[in-house]
């Protein structure tokens, strides 16, 4: 029969090894260069934390934590034995993970595997209710990505040729700098934050979103054009880009202040100051 326990952490946690427990409050087992977790867990009602470990395996976790859940900085390959059911964020970077698999679907707080070696978003969470991080992998594709994403997208540092399989609504920002993009082919379609496509390959804006409401910054790239850009509310940059539209190069930054955002209405790249019954403020 499984005990009862209030919380457990590195002071009290030596009187439990070896016995399968559900825990009212918290798990607090971090830095303790543990290789395995000693106690076996049926169901955490706060967070359980076992970061900054030597773990290779989740073996012990319980099925439902009500908090957080952070296994980061360890030595994962799996997320095998992982929580069926976790309440908040859901933390496993700086690991070794090559898959994703035993993800629950659905995340309620943020979803951070970055800096681990996935190739692919296969098991990812389908939904994600604030912020998802991948950023710091080996992706070469975004096809497995969340369907929702209720915060930001962090996917720079990868692989991508493409966004094909982003999720076409973004409510924060959408990083994707530092990848290998050709094309913008699969931007969401609308991001409420920034969005940051620095540092790619690419030579054109077409398929950017269709809204942006804050920064938009395609630094490092090398555009042709920028025929293709979006509705900006807020900044555009686009320094360090090997533009050959004299027009356009004189733009670098786009201020857009009070205009709605949903209407697509700029024109080409304009050479001068136009009206569009909103306060345009152009800096060279």
């Amino acid at each position: 029969m499984a005990d009862l326990v209030d919380y457990i952490d590195e002071k009290n946690f030596r009187r439990y090894i070896g016995k399968t427990i559900f825990v009212k409050r918290s798990v607090h087992l971090v830095n303790m260069k543990l290789v395995e977790l000693p106690i076996t867990f049926i169901e955490v009602g706060g967070n359980f934390e076992c970061h900054h470990n030597n773990l290779t395996s989740l073996k012990g976790c319980p099925e439902y934590v009500g908090g957080e859940f952070n296994c980061s900085n360890n030595e994962l390959t799996s997320l095998e034995h992982c929580p069926e059911y976790v309440g908040g964020n859901f933390d496993c970077a700086y690991n070794e993970l090559n898959t994703l698999k035993g993800v629950p679907k659905h995340i309620f707080e943020n979803f951070d595997c970055s800096e681990n070696k996935l190739t692919s978003l296969e098991y990812a969470p389908i939904e994600v209710d604030n912020h998802f991080n991948c950023c710091w992998n080996n992706l070469t594709s975004l096809k497995h990505s969340p369907k929702k994403v209720g915060g930001s997208y962090y996917v720079h540092r990868n692989r991508l040729k493409s966004l094909v399989g982003a999720p076409k609504e973004i409510y924060g920002h959408f990083y994707c700098s530092y990848n290998k993009l050709r094309t913008l082919k699969g931007s969401p379609r609308i991001v409420y934050g920034d969005f940051n496509c620095d540092c790619n390959l690419l030579h054109s804006l077409k398929h950017s979103p269709e809204c942006v409401r804050h920064n938009f910054s395609c630094i490092g790239n090398a555009l042709d054009s920028i025929d293709d850009a979006p509705g900006i509310c807020t900044t555009f940059s686009c320094d360090d880009s090997t533009l050959s539209n004299i027009q356009t190069e004189r733009y670098r930054k786009l201020y857009v202040l009070y205009r709605d955002c949903d209407k697509k209405d700029i024109p080409s790249w304009m050479a001068s100051y136009i009206e569009l019954g909103s306060k345009l403020v152009f800096s060279r």
